[in-house]
């Protein structure tokens, strides 16, 4: 028997969740306002290939990391990123894939293994934003990286609205009204079940 959602304790925002809102990844904003505020219990089946996309993303994150270190440079990898927006009552969370902090310059590396998206960039953004709320890179100049397979995307600085759009997105999926749902095309790239969304198409 497939379980429903539990309510969390508090909003919760996934970055690549948000990442997706503001770039109209999905006409659904009501699949990730939904997991924002509550924990999936059963999850719709996926057709994803899962493994083959984790040694494709493994692979691509390996041979970056033996590129910076063959350029002096130590990474981290999946450093964790939480943070909160002023107004808005929801942690931000999520992990960059390889991060390298030379003591003046932070630069964020994330792979991506498919085609390059807009929402790809963003995600990239919201590490950099939230990044620059910790007082250890006050002062750092924080950079960005998206890295497919064929291409490099950098992103050198954060628009001066920035703040203020992530705010307005990230409220949108904490506000305890929910955005309508939009059953469609959409929903079979969505790990609502239908215990939860009985409109899934």
């Amino acid at each position: 028997m497939d379980l429903a959602a539990t309510p969390r304790r508090e909003p919760f925002i996934w970055v690549s969740w948000l990442a997706k809102v503001m770039t109209s990844h999905s006409i659904c904003e009501w699949q990730y306002w939904f997991q924002t505020h509550n924990k999936l219990i059963t999850k719709h089946p996926s057709t994803f290939d899962s493994v083959t996309w984790q040694i494709g993303h493994t692979r691509l994150l390996s041979e970056v990391k033996r590129e910076l270190s063959t350029a002096g440079l130590r990474s981290m990898t999946e450093f964790g990123c939480e943070f909160r927006v002023p107004g808005v009552a929801a942690k931000i969370s999520g992990k960059t894939d390889c991060l390298v902090n030379d003591g003046s310059n932070v630069m964020i590396y994330d792979c991506k293994t498919g085609k390059p998206r807009d929402s790809d960039r963003v995600q990239v953004m919201i590490y950099m934003y939230g990044l620059s709320t910790y007082q250890r890179f006050a002062s750092s100049r924080i950079r960005g990286t998206v890295v497919y397979r064929d291409e490099r995307v950098e992103i050198p600085y954060l628009p001066d609205t920035f703040g203020s759009d992530l705010s307005y997105f990230a409220d949108l999926l904490a506000e305890d009204t929910p955005p309508e749902r939009q059953p469609g095309q959409n929903c079979e790239f969505c790990n609502i079940a239908e215990v939860d969304c009985p409109e899934r198409v």
